[in-house]
């Protein structure tokens, strides 16, 4: 299935491209819903709006919890050591000295 632009002329949708279909062939065609008022100019008027301000005391709460996230040391001292975690592996991997490496290049 292709996909094309169609634009309303105020009576129809008009293809902006020929269309390989016989007359009275009928298609579905998404039509997207009133944008909202004061969204005329947006470039995504369909999205969700923006969130609403922080209350004082969300705010408040906001800063506690970065404060204890910034206070809090990380278990893992490397990416590979919380990739194991994650995964179930055992740190440091046992097998990976027992791994063979690539064959030398003669």
């Amino acid at each position: 299935m292709r996909t094309i632009t169609a634009v309303f002329d105020g009576t129809a949708f008009v293809p902006s491209e020929p269309v390989d279909l016989a007359v009275g062939t009928t298609v579905r065609v998404p039509v997207p819903t009133a944008v909202a008022p004061g969204r005329e100019n947006d470039p995504f008027p369909f999205a969700s709006p923006p969130p609403t301000p922080m209350t004082a005391e969300e705010v408040k709460e906001w800063d506690e919890l970065l404060a204890e996230i910034r206070s809090t040391s990380l278990p893992w001292a490397t990416v590979e050591e919380a990739m194991a975690h994650s995964r179930g592996r055992p740190w440091p991997d046992p097998d990976a000295e027992a791994a063979p490496g690539p064959e030398p290049r003669p």
